[in-house]
């Protein structure tokens, strides 16, 4: 009777052992499942930070073309102010020249 116990004692060992065996493998393929969907996520991340990189860069350009049109357009607009500024100085001159020999007339 001890040999029977034995020998269902080892049979039962062997049968756990099956049962780990089997759910070890079954854990190596969710890992392996894992493993492979994680690494196509991380490539969809890595081609959308690549993307968002390249938009960033571009609306920069964008801006620093903005902001350099802008000066120039100041520039330009302080020039016309200071050539109107001349004109109508000279202007007021002519003028008040116009009026004192008018005046002595």
């Amino acid at each position: 009777e001890m040999k029977q116990q034995a020998t269902s004692s080892r049979y039962q060992q062997q049968a756990e052992l099956d049962l780990i065996r089997d759910a070890v493998s079954a854990s190596n393929g969710e890992l392996i499942e894992f493993k492979r969907y994680s690494a196509q996520a991380v490539q969809q991340l890595q081609a959308q930070v690549s993307e968002v990189r390249a938009k960033l860069s571009e609306l920069l350009n964008d801006m620093e073309r903005q902001n350099k049109a802008r000066v120039e357009a100041e520039q330009r607009a302080g020039h016309s102010l200071n050539g109107l500024r001349d004109v109508f100085q000279q202007q007021t001159t002519q003028l008040d020249t116009g009026r004192r020999t008018l005046a002595e007339q």
